[in-house]
């Protein structure tokens, strides 16, 4: 890290929501507040109501639990020692005011699998990171890709200054873009995840109209064929969740 002193640093300071040196923020809950913490990733698409969200969780908690280091190679390539920086710390101890690092990580690989890819947008940094590329980043959210343009992304980002996530448009060279290296199994509109889970939704309905006294007529929405390809694919996602663990 250079020596520059604090106060320098903080003028040149870069907040991506406004473009300008941060201010300091002190009427809590002024604006108003949450009965439940707006930042916490959920799973959309029908998701979050399956068995598929125990699988996406353990897969992303197993794949957080990788460390992730900002850390300087030599000239071939191997590992010589961690870079004491701001970006360091994002990834190993707190990523944001609401994240440590591994709760980060796993949002960022939930995001990931529920959406099919996913942005991690450095909010703050000590200098601009649309002008120089000589920059150290501060804290990390992940967010979601809502538009595509040949040179930037519009993301949907929590914006922990306002307690709500705003949609800000980025250079693709400022955000990291993850895919999900399963997307055309996991993501496409007819893919084996998506199918599964409209399968489960109709076994959902079922129990709903088995818990109501409606058996007999919830028993003929499906027919033998659907139901021999449901039970089919629980047994191969149980066998998945147990080579996982």
């Amino acid at each position: 890290m250079n020596n520059d002193s604090f106060g320098s640093r903080l003028k040149r300071a870069w907040n991506v929501f406004f473009n300008k040196d941060p201010t300091p923020e002190r009427r809590y809950g002024q604006d108003g507040g949450y009965y439940y913490r707006p930042d916490r990733p959920r799973f959309t698409g029908g998701n979050e109501r399956t068995i598929v969200t125990a699988i996406l969780n353990r897969i992303a908690l197993d794949a957080a639990a990788i460390d992730v280091r900002h850390v300087r190679l030599d000239e071939n390539g191997r590992y010589t020692e961690d870079i004491n920086s701001c970006l360091n710390e994002c990834l190993t101890l707190r990523a944001n005011i609401d994240q440590h690092a591994r709760a980060f990580m796993q949002d960022v690989y939930m995001s990931m699998f529920d959406e099919g890819s996913v942005a991690i947008v450095p909010t703050e940094t000590t200098e601009d990171p649309i002008l120089t590329a000589a920059y150290d980043i501060g804290s990390l959210r992940t967010g979601k890709v809502v538009e595509w343009f040949p040179t930037a992304v519009r993301v949907l980002v929590y914006n922990e200054r306002k307690g709500r996530k705003e949609e800000i448009t980025l250079p693709k060279s400022v955000v990291a873009i993850a895919e999900n290296p399963f997307y055309a199994v996991m993501n496409e509109r007819n893919s084996t995840l998506q199918r599964l889970i409209r399968k489960l939704r109709i076994l959902d309905a079922v129990d709903e109209y088995a818990g109501s006294g409606k058996t007999k007529k919830s028993i003929n929405m499906l027919d033998h064929e659907d139901k021999h390809y449901i039970f089919g694919l629980m047994k191969t996602l149980i066998t998945a969740v147990k080579y996982h663990s």
